[in-house]
């Protein structure tokens, strides 16, 4: 039976035993974890329900005020030792500052996608010659297409800039976009699913791209946290010497307050895989960046996902367990700061107390909980495959994935529900410009 029918009642997968060998660290048993959550919290609510009864009963009935201050305060102690429960004993909050690294393609399969994005590029290069050769405006090239390196993008993302190819907009054919969608299904989905305790369905990509690190001329990315629950980056190169990701220790840095300068002292690991098609998975507040390439050219594809608990183009549950969702403080931080960014968004227009309150709200109850993440959290890097092994466990994978019959519905989203931003109760918020614009395309893809 394949990992993507191998499921538990809450859709989290299990990878065989032959494909679980390989792994060189042991996994949580997300399943076992969530029964025995639940019979805690269980416990939990109805020894507070008791003790709520038996204090109430002690004082006169009609004492309707020791009654409001009774129940407001096994309320809180009850939550205080729920959060504490959870903060120890749940799984979910383990991986929180874990950075993975597996193989994911094959070195050839990493270099047939280079292959296609070289001809995607030059067809972006194409379009714009001919464009000017024939419309009324010369020289008009705003996405920096006729400059080296020739078709690939260099304004998007202001802030971040990259040279990248974005595989949702740019002219992958469909053949190239179901050839790839194959491998994260066969590979990534079932991967992050074990990994991180979601189903696969909840897996929702915002954003997929090939990114080029050029010695000379972008040769890396300022350190940063993307605005996603997890992020992946899949090496496709290897004749370049530098480069690679840092990642930071946050709890660390916000102790000792470094300058800019010194920041290294606070790298807890500085991934620099040498094996094309091998992938780093991350939450994505984990503070990172692009190092830099010191000659040669280092590609990678680098994809945001989302992990959502209902599907926001369809509103159908994702079958996203409560302690993947709102029992995980990493989750809900995420889902506090997106919050906070539409509250601030509705300030511009309504000077109502009620938004201000809702948006200081969300800025603290957000800023906490991140202060605990980073303080509780374990920063550490888990190599799960080792590299001898590499081609066996792709395999694996793959054998799980063809001896399987997934339905579509209980599949990650890879294209169709990019470029959306979220509200608090996960429905759509609002859409990127560059998917407004080409609304029919993402409804074929």
């Amino acid at each position: 039976m394949s990992s993507s029918t191998r499921s538990h009642p809450n859709f989290i997968t299990q990878l065989s035993e032959r494909t679980e060998s390989f792994l060189k660290v042991e996994l949580p048993d997300y399943a076992a974890a969530q029964t025995q959550l639940t019979w805690i919290l269980t416990l939990l609510a109805l020894s507070s329900l008791g003790l709520l009864i038996l204090l109430s009963r002690r004082r006169r009935r009609n004492d309707s005020t020791h009654v409001l201050v009774t129940t407001a305060r096994t309320v809180q102690y009850g939550s205080l030792v729920a959060a504490l429960v959870l903060a120890v004993l749940s799984p979910w909050n383990h991986t929180d500052r874990t950075v993975y690294q597996a193989p994911l393609l094959t070195e050839s399969e990493a270099q047939e996608l280079l292959h296609r994005a070289a001809a995607v590029a030059y067809q972006n290069y194409a379009s714009v010659v001919s464009r000017n050769r024939t419309g009324p405006n010369n020289n008009q090239d705003p996405s920096g297409f006729l400059q080296e390196p020739l078709g690939w993008h260099k304004t998007r993302r202001e802030a971040y800039l990259t040279t990248d190819l974005k595989l949702a907009t740019d002219p992958f054919t469909a053949h190239d976009r179901a050839w790839l969608a194959d491998k994260l299904d066969a590979r990534l989905a079932p991967l992050l699913s074990r990994l991180y305790g979601i189903s696969q369905a909840s897996i929702r990509c915002n954003d997929l791209f090939l990114v080029r690190y050029q010695a000379g001329k972008r040769a890396r990315l300022r350190k940063h946290v993307d605005d996603v629950d997890l992020s992946f980056n899949l090496l496709l190169s290897t004749n370049f010497t530098g480069g690679g990701t840092r990642f930071f220790n946050g709890w660390q840095q916000k102790l000792n307050n470094p300058a800019p300068e010194n920041d290294h002292e606070f790298v807890f690991y500085h991934a620099q895989p040498r094996r094309a098609g091998t992938v780093l998975l991350h939450s994505s507040q984990v503070e990172h960046e692009g190092h830099q390439v010191d000659t040669g050219t280092r590609f990678i594809l680098a994809g945001f996902l989302s992990v959502d608990r209902v599907n926001p183009l369809t509103s159908t549950s994702n079958r996203l367990s409560l302690f993947a969702s709102w029992f995980h403080a990493q989750w809900v931080q995420i889902r506090l700061r997106a919050a906070h960014q539409q509250a601030k968004a509705e300030q511009k227009h309504s000077r109502s107390i009620l938004t201000l309150w809702w948006s200081t709200l969300t800025a603290g109850a957000g800023a906490l909980l991140l202060f605990l993440i980073e303080a509780l959290s374990q920063h550490q890097a888990v190599e799960l495959v080792s590299a001898d092994h590499a081609n066996e466990f792709i395999a694996a994978l793959d054998e799980e994935y063809q001896n399987g019959n997934q339905p579509q519905q209980q599949r990650a989203s890879w294209y169709r529900g990019q470029q959306l931003q979220l509200q608090m109760d996960g429905s759509v918020w609002r859409v990127w410009d560059t998917r407004r614009e080409n609304e029919e395309l993402f409804q074929e893809l």
